[in-house]
């Protein structure tokens, strides 16, 4: 299920597995500022607990640094050489 910043913005639960993707400028239509819409995105992750799962593309910078304010546990994806990347500090896994 993908939801978009606006659906985010009001969000009191977060999901058991969230995925965010990436972070662009993108409808600024709707959010007072890019910090807003940046709030919302977050929103996703942000009622998450240490029992959830939280993704983040690492190849997105913004997306990247947004991982560090998640409380649930960490995967970062990347995309290299064609090949999907995702790793923990436990584990890392190529498919």
């Amino acid at each position: 299920l993908e939801l978009s910043s606006f659906q985010l913005m009001t969000m009191e639960r977060s999901p058991h597995i969230a995925v965010t993707t990436n972070l662009a400028p993108n409808h600024l239509d709707v959010h007072r500022d890019f910090a807003e819409y940046i709030t919302a995105k977050e929103n996703i992750f942000t009622h998450q607990s240490a029992q959830d799962i939280a993704v983040f593309n690492a190849d997105n910078e913004l997306t990247l640094a947004a991982s560090n304010a998640s409380n649930a546990a960490l995967l970062l994806m990347e995309l290299r050489n064609k090949a999907l990347d995702v790793y923990n500090e436990l584990m890392r896994v190529s498919l």
